[in-house]
Formats: C-alpha cells, sequence, structure tokens
C-alpha cells in the first residue's frame, strides 16, 4: 500500500467520521469515546487490518503500564 493510498483512506475516514459523528464533537463526551468513533471509521478503510484504540498495553522497554484507579474510578495510564 502506497503512502498516498494512506493517505487517501485517512482522508475518506474523517470525511465520514465528520459526517456522521461530528455531534461527537460538540456534545463534550470524553477524548476515549471520540478515538473510538474514529477508529471505527478508520477500520472501515483498510481491510484486512485491526484498529485498535488500546493497543499500547507495553511500554517501549517492555515494561507493563500500571493501571490502579484514579479518583474518579477511571484506570490511569500513567506509569511510576
Amino acid at each position: 500500500m502506497t503512502e498516498e493510498t494512506v493517505k487517501t483512506k485517512l482522508d475518506n475516514a474523517l470525511v465520514s467520521f465528520f459526517e456522521k459523528d461530528r455531534a461527537l464533537l460538540q456534545s463534550g463526551v470524553r477524548e476515549d469515546s471520540v478515538a473510538h468513533r474514529l477508529a471505527m471509521h478508520i477500520g472501515t478503510q483498510f481491510d484486512g487490518f485491526d484498529v485498535d484504540t488500546e493497543y499500547d498495553k507495553m511500554h517501549i522497554d517492555g515494561i507493563p503500564y500500571r493501571s490502579p484507579s484514579t479518583k474518579h474510578g477511571e484506570p490511569s495510564r500513567y506509569r511510576d
């Protein structure tokens, strides 16, 4: 797949996202909700690829991220 093909597919995904899910950006939902919906649109453009917004479970040095709860009850995505 050429760089130009990838750019075109990403442009198509963004157009689709803005046409169908623009209200998400205006509603104040959390960033991960927007990322998930955008990933779904990207996934439709790349047959045979898995698009996952939670892929980064390990740091580049191989040390796993710790996931303690924050005061809001959501897992932290920061390392010690």
